[in-house]
Parts: C-alpha cells; structure tokens; sequence
C-alpha cells in the first residue's frame, strides 16, 4: 500500500494531465505538460492496474471501460486517413481550403488519461484513502482559481495565458471548484454548513457575469437550483433513468429549438435574462448543418478534438454547439455509446454502495453538464472524467444522515 504522501504526489500529477492547460491553447506546453504528468503517474502507479484483474473487481465496469478506450483509439487511429482530398469526395462545399486535424495522439493520450482516473479511484477506495485525492484536487482547482481571477483582472480575459482555453475555462473551473469542495468534506466525513456551498456557488456566478460566459452562468444556476432543494434531487432526479431520459432530451435539442424558442416566456428568457439573440448566437444557422455532416462519419467520427476543425473547414463555424451532437461527430455513433454505458453503469455502482450522499455534488456537475450540452461541447471528457468521480467512496456508507443533508 502506497503512503499518504505517495497519494498525494500522485493526485497532484492526475489533476495537471487533465484539468489545467497551462499555457495559450495555440501553444503545445500546455499538452506537453499534461503528457509529462501523465508519463510520471503512470511511472509511479503503473503496478496498481493489477487491480482490476483480482476477482473482487467490478469485471462489468472494467469491460465498459475497456471499450470506451478501444472506441478512441480505433477512431483517433482512423482519424489519420481524413485528409483534403478525403473530405472533398464527399462534395460538399467547403467555405476553407485547407483541414489541418489534431493530432490522432490526442485521443489516445485522452483514452489512457480516463483510464489512470478509474485505475487509481479504484485504488483509492481499496485503501480508504479517497480523501487524500479529494483534498489535493480542491485545493489546486482553489489555487489555479484565485491566480488565474488575478491575472484576468490584471492583463484581460482576452489576454490570460495562465490557463488555456479563455473565458470557457476560467469559468468552469470555478464552477468544478464547488464539486470538489463537496468531495472533499464528503469522503473526510466533514459536516459543512450549506451556506459555504452557496459561497462558492456565488463565486462561480460572479466569474461567469465577469467573463460574460452564459453557459457558465446557467452551469451556475442549475447547481444554486441543486444545493437549494437537494432532497429532490437527492431522491427523484439523480436516477439513470431520469438522467438518460434528460440527455436524450438535451440532445435533440438541435431538433426541437425552433419550436421552443417561440414560446414567449423561453424567448423572455433567452433574451432578457441571458442577454442572448434570438438566434442563440448564430447556433440556429449550426443546427441547421448538423444533420449533413453528422453522416459524413456516423460509426467512428472525425476524431477526438476534430469537432471544431471539420465544422470550420465545411462551414466556418466554431462546433456543433451540442454536446451529444459534437460527440457523436468526434467519437461517432459507437463512441456515444460507450459513453453512456459506462455513465450508467457508475451510476447504478452509485446505488448499489448507497454512496449518493458522498458524490452528489460530482451529481450536481454532471446535471450541469447535460443541460449546458444543449448549447455547448459538455457531454465530452470532462463528462467522462466526472463520471469516474462517481466511484469515489468515503470511510462510511452514508457521509451525512438524511438530516444533516437533506434537511
């Protein structure tokens, strides 16, 4: 059994391959210290992953895991045939004349980095140490919060290098912080006034309005929403079922905006309360496109991080603008798939153990997540990041009685 400060170092290296990106996106230190990190933890962690293998080990959650990988990588190593001339068999008109793809090592590095994150909670609840991990992870979220909320105020949002990825970023990581807050009291068996929950919450929001992000601020509200009348959630929404009923929903979100955006009291919201235009910032022209290219590639997709360079390539727009949607274009058919198994198989793991109370804020962000998909790229590995989330365990099976949480 490793010691706590082997625990900790190792927690340190897990957050840095996945939840930073150090530098400008259009700069490559930030994946070359995500890889570097990656490299470390698996040279000290390497010999856990006999762990999955031990009859003990949940067989059906590591065959799903194993296929979510099989599925990216297959797609990332397909993704290295999609070239120009590729692209224009399929004549469409494209308003670029140049595809420039990530790099098909992207999603590989994104099928082991997902691996390592089950490999080593699986670990970590076999020696009771989750909150070690717990611990580690909101403080650097706090610390990466705090300088990179300094640095903005300082040179501009536009301008901020600490963290790659701009507003979007920024903001949601503030709004991670509040899950990790939670998992960090919750798998030390901390008793914490809801008040401080809101606090963080309250945080988020004031970022979002500063980055004037509105997907972050709905992120917000829906996890305000959550905390406000959580033994609702506790009991009714934070179910597979409920769930998968909603990101179906969430999905066919492309399909159905038309009709919902009429509705003069949604119209209200969107414009008013949002500060958005009627045309949600161009996203009705994107939905328009998505039926067309979506079946360009249904079974493998383009490759993961392509969503952005084929939407650019064919139509000069940023995504898809929805998270299944983008998914299905980057991972195909068979990677959605994946996804969602997996995600319902941790969280029936959730109900089987009886550990909704220790991981119901990761809940709250993974609700965030959906309902953010309907306008934005959230359903992707950050989803399947906190999915694994789900699967930390504290030293109790019940972190709060019912009144201490739920009052």
């Amino acid at each position: 059994m490793i010691n706590d400060r082997k625990v900790i170092f190792l927690s340190i290296l897990l957050f840095h391959t996945f939840f930073v990106y150090i530098g400008d996106l259009g700069s490559v230190v930030g994946r070359v210290i995500q890889a570097v990190c990656l490299f470390f933890f698996i040279l000290n962690f390497n010999i856990r992953i006999k762990l999955w293998f031990k009859p003990s080990s949940n067989k059906k959650l590591f065959r799903l895991l194993l296929f979510y990988i099989a599925a990216i990588i297959v797609t990332s190593l397909l993704s290295r045939s999609i070239d120009l001339s590729y692209l224009r068999s399929f004549r469409i008109i494209s308003v670029k004349d140049e595809y420039t793809p990530a790099s098909y090592s992207m999603g590989i590095m994104t099928s082991i980095v997902v691996f390592m994150y089950f490999t080593f909670i699986e670990y970590l609840n076999t020696i009771n140490k989750t909150y070690l991990m717990a611990n580690v992870f909101y403080k650097l979220c706090l610390f990466y919060c705090i300088i990179s909320d300094l640095a903005s105020f300082a040179v501009g949002i536009d301008n901020l290098q600490i963290i790659g990825g701009g507003k979007f970023a920024l903001s949601y990581l503030h709004i991670f912080l509040v899950a990790f807050y939670y998992l960090r009291n919750s798998t030390s068996n901390r008793t914490v006034p809801i008040k401080k929950y809101y606090g963080y919450i309250l945080f988020a929001v004031v970022i979002s309005i500063y980055t004037e992000c509105t997907t972050a601020l709905m992120g917000c509200m829906i996890v305000a929403i959550v905390f406000m009348f959580r033994k609702f959630f506790h009991d009714k929404v934070f179910r597979p079922k409920v769930l998968l009923v909603l990101l179906a929903i969430c999905a066919l979100f492309p399909i159905l905006v038309t009709y919902i955006i009429d509705n003069p009291y949604v119209s209200y919201f969107i414009v008013e309360v949002l500060g958005e235009d009627h045309t949600l910032t161009g996203r009705l022209g994107i939905y328009e496109t998505l039926g067309e290219v979506m079946l360009l590639r249904p079974i493998w997709g383009f490759g993961v991080g392509n969503g952005h360079y084929i939407m650019a390539f064919l139509y000069g727009t940023a995504n898809a603008q929805n998270g299944v949607a983008n998914l299905i274009l980057e991972q195909g058919v068979l990677g959605l798939i994946s996804v969602i198994a997996l995600w319902i198989t941790c969280m029936n793991e959730v109900t089987h153990k009886n550990n909704m109370d220790t991981v119901f804020g990761v809940y709250a962000i993974i609700l965030a997540l959906i309902i953010m998909s309907m306008a934005e790229i959230t359903v992707d590995t950050r989803f399947v990041v906190f999915t694994s989330l789900l699967l930390l365990s504290s030293a109790r099976s019940k972190v709060y009685t019912k009144k201490q949480m739920l009052a």
